[in-house]
């Protein structure tokens, strides 16, 4: 089963449950709907009526270049197959697995490449990344590759590959701490 990116704004359901979230707490009990702690400062997992995704971590937005369409990983539903109105499926679509794991030298390099449209990192950098891999219900494996020049932050949905058009960009707007102030003397 391949994966799927979704455009929520573009995927609507014909018949659209009143609340597209759903509670996590009611997943099966097999379901992993929540992130190891490495990856919570990146990615969450959002349980909907048309299954289980992974997006950005709260204050961060993951989008298509030039698009800004979220991007996310779904848990198994080839949307594709539906067209504009994928089935509810609830929690019947979930990961059963998600953990991190460090990205070589050599997949960073290929990753950070003028191809996908997205903006090359600078010269002097040396681009880190972390890859998400997960599995879903059918035993199906999806990764998301996250990476960094220091500056820039972008990213891949793949399954089992990635392909150019499924890059985005991985925008951060948390605001950074302030340092706490020293008292006057």
């Amino acid at each position: 089963m391949a994966f799927v990116v979704l455009s929520v704004a573009a995927q609507v359901h014909a018949q659209q449950p009143e609340n597209i979230v759903i509670p996590c707490s009611e997943a099966p009990q097999r379901a992993v709907v929540s992130m190891p702690p490495r990856l919570q400062d990146v990615a969450q997992v959002i349980c909907t009526s048309y299954g289980h995704f992974i997006t950005a971590a709260d204050g961060q937005y993951w989008t298509y270049p030039g698009a800004m369409a979220p991007a996310m990983l779904v848990a198994g539903l080839d949307l594709d197959a539906y067209g504009a109105a994928p089935p509810i499926v609830n929690h019947a679509r979930h990961f059963t697995r998600i953990e991190a794991r460090e990205i070589t030298a050599a997949d960073i390099a290929r990753h950070a490449s003028t191809e996908d449209g997205l903006p090359l990192p600078p010269a002097e950098a040396t681009p880190a990344g972390i890859e998400i891999v997960t599995v879903n219900q059918d035993e199906v494996e999806q990764k998301i590759i996250l990476l960094s020049d220091g500056r820039n932050r972008w990213g891949y949905l793949c399954a089992p590959t990635c392909k150019p058009k499924e890059s985005f960009l991985a925008l951060d707007f948390r605001t950074p701490p302030t340092p706490a102030a020293s008292p006057e003397r």
